[in-house]
């Protein structure tokens, strides 16, 4: 992160900061710094908690409420030879411990720091690291107010995740909300990955996105040790929904069943569904093609099996 002058904020909108009860504490302390009542305030949490959203946001607001100069940079700013705290009235500064690095430009950061604090110049600082590291290089510790953004649980989770989609425009189900939530690893920056990749996956799409194509489309978001794989799901919901004479005797019945629902309804990367399956990517087309043509031909036997196999991965995807 850049220096930047919010004396004319600037920047796409991002929606509000979602309040939480993991962050609640942090976002009051950031209010209060914006409007005046504490002078020097800290914040620390996991990566990707949002505690840079939260800086931006008590930027805007502390140059609304106290029509000062605020700067919004990075520690690794504050570390550059010849930088200057002279100019901006309010200080953001994120990035705080991990960002200040060693040696000479931790002690600048210090030097910097101790600065504003002998001035009395408002400073706001966010650090990944724990409070007991902060405090080894932030001047006059007991003149900083602190507050912690802790893990979110998965339903404050899925707040966060319903944030993103309103600052994204995106409308996503409630059972895809819950699934996203499940598959996604916990990090606000992964969340907002998968809701861009879901957005361009329902450009030009009137009907919302469904469950399964939700976790096709987020396939290699999806971290490969967490024992996730949509296509074992597929197949063996395939085999469940087929009665054990249809097993026995059909193959090719069972492959283009599989082949359709990982290719068309959950959009899983055609290399990916004949690798799993055993096949080169040319016979994976002819299987998907006479897939299709039995749906074109109202094969009763294939949707009424496509049907209920769709419903037996929702329930897998339930309990993921």
């Amino acid at each position: 992160m850049t220096k930047q002058e919010l004396s004319k904020p600037s920047g796409r909108d991002r929606g509000a900061f979602e309040v939480l009860p993991c962050n609640r504490g942090a976002h009051d302390l950031s209010m209060d710094f914006a409007h005046g009542h504490e002078r020097f305030g800290v914040i620390s949490g996991p990566h990707g908690c949002g505690k840079s959203h939260l800086l931006r946001e008590t930027a805007v607001e502390a140059h609304k409420e106290l029509g000062a100069s605020v700067g919004l940079i990075s520690a690794s700013d504050v570390t550059r030879p010849g930088y200057g705290f002279s100019s901006p009235d309010i200080l953001v500064v994120d990035d705080l411990g991990e960002g200040a690095g060693s040696g000479r430009s931790k002690k600048r950061l210090e030097v910097e720091l101790e600065r504003r604090v002998r001035s009395g110049k408002p400073t706001f600082c966010a650090a990944t690291v724990a409070f007991k590291a902060i405090s080894n290089f932030l001047p006059f510790p007991r003149k900083w107010k602190k507050a912690e953004i802790k893990e979110p649980t998965d339903s404050e989770r899925e707040g966060i995740l319903r944030s993103i989609c309103r600052a994204e425009r995106l409308e996503l189900p409630e059972e895809v909300v819950k699934t996203v939530v499940r598959l996604i690893p916990r990090d606000g920056r992964a969340l907002l990955g998968a809701v861009k990749r879901l957005k361009f996956a329902c450009k030009n799409k009137s009907e919302p996105i469904s469950q399964i194509r939700a976790a096709g489309v987020l396939d290699p978001l999806i971290s490969k040790g967490s024992g996730f794989d949509l296509r074992d799901i597929v197949v063996d919901c395939v085999s469940l929904s087929l009665d054990s004479q249809l097993r026995r005797n059909d193959d090719e019945f069972q492959y283009q069943l599989s082949t359709y629902v990982m290719r068309d309804e959950a959009w899983l990367a055609e290399s990916s569904v004949a690798e799993y399956l055993g096949f080169t990517p040319g016979e994976t087309f002819r299987i998907l093609r006479d897939a299709r043509t039995r749906l074109q031909c109202n094969d009763a036997i294939f949707s009424r099996k496509l049907d209920s196999t769709i419903r037996l991965i929702c329930k897998r995807l339930d309990d993921v």
